[in-house]
């Protein structure tokens, strides 16, 4: 259901969020609820802001029952810059919005516990997403200087795995605080849905790993020159495996070899791209090779 628009972005909410807002009004913490998805959806709103500042397009901000989403429809992962500084916005928005209401306390007039639960509220959720795991802020960021060493789609692979085992360990410490009353059973589903959703962005690499792909091919038309990076691959190795070490913004030249090391083809990104949309990924390099 779409409320409204921010910079042009439309702000929808989730039909869960629904359901939890009706959850909370009976629990009478609608208050404390609204507070929170209020600077959640700041915080998702600087994401936008930044994001649509680099020239990205986003299409819209979704409010759910446990955080929110600025989509983008932009391949922005292969970016580095771009990743960190759309991912950070969001981040330090919320610190930058804690320490503005800080100052401003003494004379806004608000209610104490007011402005400790805004103030707290920031600090928490803008540090939670700092924790350097997918899907996280922090975890874009981590794969994103992975991805400069070691490629985007083991950089996913990686910074996934580090947020499911961080989701395990909160959902292990939600059990015990739980336990011992000292927690609510939200802690829990927080962990549960961040497990998942680390796995939906391994799930997601090879799909936009394609869209890159397609993209670089614009951008060399585009720009009409990128740095060259070189790899060197067997004959035998499948396509998919070379573009795991492919590095952003980085035009790939692929030299392939034999068992006794020697040259027998040299073949360019531009016709890995070909080889994936018409041969599929499990062909291997040297047959590429053999086919121009």
């Amino acid at each position: 259901m779409t409320i409204c628009r921010l910079f042009g972005v439309r702000v929808k909410l989730n039909h869960f969020f629904l359901l939890l807002l009706l959850l909370l009004a009976y629990a009478q913490l609608l208050r404390e609820g609204i507070a929170l998805f209020a600077i959640v959806l700041f915080h998702e709103t600087a994401h936008a802001v930044v994001a649509k500042a680099r020239g990205l397009k986003v299409s819209e901000i979704e409010l759910l029952p446990f955080g929110g989403v600025a989509r983008i429809d932009d391949v922005i992962e292969f970016d580095p810059s771009v990743e960190v500084a759309v991912a950070m916005a969001g981040p330090l928005s919320n610190l930058l919005l804690a320490g503005g209401i800080y100052l401003a306390a003494p004379s806004m007039g608000l209610p104490a516990d007011v402005v400790q639960l805004l103030i707290e509220g920031n600090l928490w959720i803008g540090g939670f997403n700092l924790i350097p795991a997918l899907p996280l802020d922090g975890g874009r960021v981590l794969r994103a200087k992975l991805a400069k060493s070691m490629g985007f789609r083991r950089a996913t692979e990686t910074a996934a795995l580090i947020g499911k085992g961080c989701a395990v360990v909160l959902g292990l410490a939600g059990a015990v605080l739980l336990y011992m009353g000292e927690a609510s059973v939200s802690l829990i589903v927080v962990a549960f849905f961040v497990f998942l959703a680390a796995g939906k962005e391994e799930g997601l690499a090879a799909y936009v790993m394609l869209r890159y792909l397609a993209r670089k091919r614009m951008e060399i038309e585009r720009e009409g020159c990128l740095i060259t990076h070189h790899l060197t691959a067997l004959e035998r190795t499948a396509v998919k495996e070379v573009i795991r070490h492919f590095v952003p913004t980085r035009f790939h030249l692929l030299w392939v070899v034999d068992e006794r090391g020697r040259v027998v083809a040299l073949v360019d990104e531009s016709e890995l791209i070909d080889s994936l949309f018409e041969r599929g990924l499990e062909i291997t390099v040297g047959e590429l090779g053999r086919s121009l």
